[in-house]
């Protein structure tokens, strides 16, 4: 591993608001929470953070070196409502309690667009009960990706596991722009928005 990432995840460790397993957070996080899964260099967690200062934001990612960025530039902007909790989402259960989330991001996850991966796309069945255990009564969940195959997969699996979707649209906003998404409008990839709840 190249020395600059080494320090990195050295630094990570002591940054504030950063968590590693093991961790007794469930049930103890700020209210209300939204949590950002799959966050990267944490750029929509924090602009969301800036725009709701009243509300606790999580972002989860297993790239170290990422939140490393997201922690830092947190820091810089003097933000008390982001947390950063490097893990995989596939734990999530461990990280919150159930009914403790009332949103939940999904900004561009990887589609695994090959039949043979279905089961890894964060929308497959079991991800989505995952979601369903941790949202409060009507919590809603997000989806923002330049993938209409997973789109596609999502509305087939959220009414099969109880869910309603409410808005979909192929003209997704460009109100918060990652470094992700800007590099695909300027290649003008179509980017969806899709959200559902699970009626209480």
């Amino acid at each position: 591993m190249p020395r600059k990432k080494l320090a990195k995840f050295a630094e990570l460790k002591h940054l504030p608001h950063v968590l590693e397993k093991p961790m007794n957070q469930a049930g103890h996080w700020p209210q209300p929470v939204v949590v950002e899964l799959g966050c990267g260099y944490g750029e929509y967690t924090l602009a969301l953070a800036q725009q709701h200062p009243e509300i606790t934001y999580v972002g989860i990612d297993i790239q170290g070196e990422r939140l490393w960025k997201g922690a830092t530039q947190m820091t810089a902007l003097k933000l008390q409502n982001v947390w950063w909790l490097r893990g995989y989402i596939d734990h999530l259960l461990e990280y919150f309690a159930p009914g403790e989330v009332s949103e939940i991001w999904l900004t561009f996850p990887d589609p695994y667009p090959r039949d043979g991966q279905a089961k890894k796309r964060l929308t497959a069945p079991r991800f989505l009960e995952y979601y369903k255990t941790v949202l409060i009564p009507g919590g809603r969940v997000h989806l923002k990706t330049d993938s209409a195959s997973l789109v596609a997969f999502s509305q087939e699996t959220i009414p099969t596991s109880g869910g309603m979707i409410d808005h979909y649209t192929d003209q997704a906003p460009n109100d918060i722009v990652t470094r992700f998404e800007r590099k695909h409008r300027a290649l003008g990839s179509t980017i969806h928005y899709l959200s559902w709840t699970w009626p209480a």
